[in-house]
């Protein structure tokens, strides 16, 4: 896809749609159409149609949402443009969750299952018309961008990866605070140990940009230090399961 100016804009950058680096959503384009990946929180569905508009898309114009995973603050506005007819992609693992067939695998310990109670009390459970699941290390849509599983933060947390220009889109697995590197977070992890398995294979990947869930882009070069501290020790077994 290109532009009379002979601007290829599939293989441009994925367009940064954030609220203050505290939530951030990525505009994709690919030979299908846009893609929005995460939809923030609920109440922001005109914050967000508004910002679409700015870029020439409207809600009707996206060939999808991806979530990164199922979080309320990813997935928090995904069911209503849903019933605009926008379909909702997410990893295979992570559909049951969305579509309530499965439970709720819980966060991180004590402060945990407060955060978990509160959500159920404030929040209803979105109800979504079309989900579809994305299979691991397929291109999304046709595009340069491939999607990578990275469960721990959810069960079906999912990356997108471009070998083309080394980007990684990380969700929540890997992440900035005030342009700080770091990985998941352990309050709102599920299950921590395979989460930071996950960030140091996400790593591994050697990109040359990381653009995650939360916090400003930045070089991967900053994530080296992090790194070190996720390589399991010897005997550890997601080392073992990472030599099989």
């Amino acid at each position: 896809m290109g532009t009379g100016n002979g601007v290829d804009i599939v293989n441009q950058d994925p367009e940064l749609i954030t609220l203050h680096h505290l939530i951030n959503l990525y505009l994709l384009q690919t030979p299908r159409g846009p893609v929005l990946v995460d939809s923030a929180l609920p109440g922001m569905y005109l914050w967000i149609a508004a910002r679409l508009r700015r870029r020439g898309v409207f809600p009707r114009d996206l060939a999808g949402i991806v979530l990164t995973h199922f979080h309320l603050d990813h997935a928090g506005t995904a069911a209503l443009f849903n019933r605009d007819g926008v379909p909702v992609l997410a990893h295979r693992d992570e559909i049951p969750i969305l579509a309530g067939e499965a439970p709720h695998p819980g966060y991180g310990g004590a402060g945990g299952k407060v955060l978990l109670a509160a959500e159920r009390a404030l929040f209803r459970r979105p109800v979504f018309s079309h989900l579809v699941p994305l299979e691991p290390d397929v291109p999304l849509l046709d595009s340069d961008w491939t999607v990578v599983s990275a469960p721990g933060h959810s069960p079906g947390s999912l990356a997108l990866w471009n070998a083309r220009s080394q980007s990684l889109l990380s969700g929540d697995t890997l992440i900035t605070t005030f342009g700080r590197p770091r990985g998941p977070v352990p309050l709102y992890t599920a299950d921590l140990r395979r989460a930071r398995d996950s960030a140091r294979r996400l790593l591994d990947l050697e990109p040359l940009r990381i653009l995650p869930g939360h916090g400003p882009t930045v070089s991967a070069t900053r994530f080296s230090k992090l790194r070190a501290t996720l390589t399991p020790a010897a005997g550890d077994p997601c080392r073992e399961a990472a030599r099989r």
